[in-house]
């Protein structure tokens, strides 16, 4: 059996909120950038900015709702999944959604 894991250090893009699952769970997102650059040539260095959600269940969503706002350093540590859809605004681009289920998870500050 393999398994993948993903460590993104990033800001939070919006304050989460708690949510309640449809089995009574308590949840939350945390919309989070990274930036990367990227190197075009010799001279030019492209910065190249990701959008990730990450997903946190429980205790960890509950302290994550009183400790992060918008612009926080954030890292998290957890199962990557991938989902592709079309966008709304141009029905002919295809987009692809991040999210981290995240294990570990800091709030850097």
């Amino acid at each position: 059996m393999y398994y993948q894991m993903l460590h993104i250090v990033g800001r939070a893009t919006n304050n989460p909120v708690l949510q309640d699952s449809k089995n009574g769970k308590k949840f939350c997102r945390v919309p989070v950038a990274v930036n990367q650059r990227k190197k075009r040539s010799e001279k030019e260095v492209e910065e190249v900015t990701y959008y990730y959600d990450i997903l946190l269940f429980g205790k960890m969503a509950e302290s994550a709702v009183k400790q992060v706002q918008t612009g926080d350093l954030v890292s998290s540590i957890g199962r990557p999944e991938f989902e592709t859809y079309v966008s709304k605004k141009d029905k002919k681009v295809s987009k692809l959604k991040s999210t981290i289920h995240a294990e570990v998870w800091q709030v850097i500050k």
